[in-house]
């Protein structure tokens, strides 16, 4: 009996005796008894613990963990799904041709009286960069595209003379065809310091002056350079060039000055 204890004590409760008196178990662990054999109980005698391996299999609360990298295997049968191509997937916005966002390179002093003229614009903040300092270029895309221009500025400007003036703002466009003074406009700030002259502003004074408007795609050519002009009655006017702005975008698009979407 010694000797098959000591077999219990290695192979734990899953050991099969040799003695056919010692009633048999199922993997599991449990007493199988065949009244046709005999109608004693006898159980082998344990004095030690049950082995970890032992408990492990009769218990079996192990779980199989998938090894990696793991194996596909392609079904032989036809799959039922079938791609729906009007899907609403998301997807990178397409590159805008069009958009741009220019601002001046800091403060700009205008010495003296100007005429339209054409004032600095050449800080891309976003969007296309500029073949032409400071003008906004109509290449063959975006003629071709048929698409109209939403072009919205906004100038902050003031008065630094001793008197009062006046200070205008244009959109120029040169071409093939020539340059166009003031071909939009003129713009001026939506409060003047005079109530029955637009674009007065008194000295010391500052104001800002917004635009908004469409630019048709029959007005424009490919090769056409746009540009933010300006007329004053007299020297002595600042733009302020880090509170102004000038932004292209595509009209018809709801978008905001930096070209993203306006969500309704």
């Amino acid at each position: 009996m010694n000797e098959l204890t000591a077999e219990y004590q290695v192979n734990g409760l899953t050991y099969k005796s040799n003695n056919q008196s010692v009633v048999t178990r199922d993997d599991a662990g449990n007493v199988q008894i065949d009244n046709t054999i005999s109608d004693l109980l006898i159980i082998e005698p344990v004095t030690e613990f049950i082995t970890l391996d032992s408990a492990l299999r009769v218990i079996d609360t192990q779980f199989n963990y998938y090894s990696f990298p793991v194996t596909t295997i392609q079904s032989q049968e036809t799959s039922s799904f079938e791609f729906n191509e009007t899907l609403d997937l998301l997807v990178a916005d397409e590159e805008d041709i069009i958009y741009a966002m220019y601002q001046p390179e800091g403060t700009i002093n205008i010495a003296t009286a100007s005429d339209r003229s054409g004032i600095d614009m050449s800080r891309v903040l976003k969007g296309s960069t500029q073949l032409y300092k400071n003008k906004y270029y109509i290449t063959d895309d975006i003629k071709n595209s048929g698409k109209n221009l939403r072009i919205r500025f906004k100038i902050t400007h003031k008065n630094t003379g001793s008197s009062t003036g006046t200070c205008y703002w244009f959109i120029n466009k040169e071409g093939f065809g020539g340059l166009e003074r003031g071909w939009k406009g003129a713009f001026t700030s939506l409060t003047s310091d005079n109530a029955s002259t637009p674009g007065v502003i008194n000295a010391g004074n500052t104001k800002s002056t917004f635009a908004d408007i469409t630019i048709l795609n029959s007005e424009i050519s490919a090769g056409d350079k746009l540009n933010i002009a300006v007329s004053t009655g007299q020297s002595g006017h600042q733009i302020l060039g880090e509170s102004s702005y000038w932004s292209i975008t595509d009209a018809s698009k709801n978008v905001d000055i930096w070209n993203n979407k306006i969500v309704q």
